[in-house]
């Protein structure tokens, strides 16, 4: 069965959540996976999807970095790298 890279969709929030948590070794409540939500973008969450659910997550924020000179240039902050066990080397 092939894995698919795809972006994480408003509907699979909750996913993203758990395979986060249990990456970083918590098990999320409904009210730590609502406090992040108000920020939450789709465009910036992936997911490895293993057919209907990730196995693996990740996502960026987006940010601005001062460059020599003191220009101000966008760049992507990476968070929330998470792989389930299954999925481990």
């Amino acid at each position: 069965m092939d894995a698919v890279l795809c972006e994480i969709r408003p509907e699979e929030y909750e996913a993203f959540q758990r395979v986060a948590g249990t990456a970083f070794s918590y098990v999320p409540t409904a009210e730590s996976m609502e406090r992040p939500r108000p920020f939450w973008d789709t465009a910036r969450k992936f997911g490895v999807f293993e057919p209907e659910r990730p196995g693996a997550v990740s996502a960026n924020l987006g940010m601005h970095m001062t460059v020599p000179g003191g220009a101000s240039v966008p760049m992507a902050s990476v968070t929330a790298v998470g792989v389930m066990p299954p999925h481990r080397r």
